[in-house]
């Protein structure tokens, strides 16, 4: 699998000069060894089912996720909704629920 760029830079070290860390990453640790420890760690496992759910729902929405202000600014922004839409399943025509009647 390869690895992205900041994966070389967070997590090993690797300086690349179009990388400015955040301040998020900053605060993972007092130095550079701290912080691309934190960050490995941050991956050790992965996601619980239910984010990446919502991850994949999201993706394949082709919609923003993120929090209530992020998704409002990027609405304004693609002036489009991109919330995401809730899947409604259509009974089907002979579904067991007409048998019977």
């Amino acid at each position: 699998m390869s690895q992205s760029i900041d994966t070389y830079h967070n997590a090993l070290g690797a300086h690349e000069a179009r990388i400015t860390p955040h301040e998020y990453y900053l605060a993972l640790g007092a130095d550079a060894a701290k912080r691309q420890s934190a960050y490995r760690e941050l991956f050790d496992q992965p996601p619980p089912l239910d984010q990446l759910e919502e991850l994949r729902v999201h993706t394949q929405q082709q919609r923003a996720l993120g929090s209530d202000r992020f998704r409002a600014q990027i609405e304004a922004l693609a002036k489009r909704s991109v919330t995401v839409r809730t899947r409604v399943r259509s009974r089907s025509v002979g579904s067991s629920d007409d048998y019977g009647k």
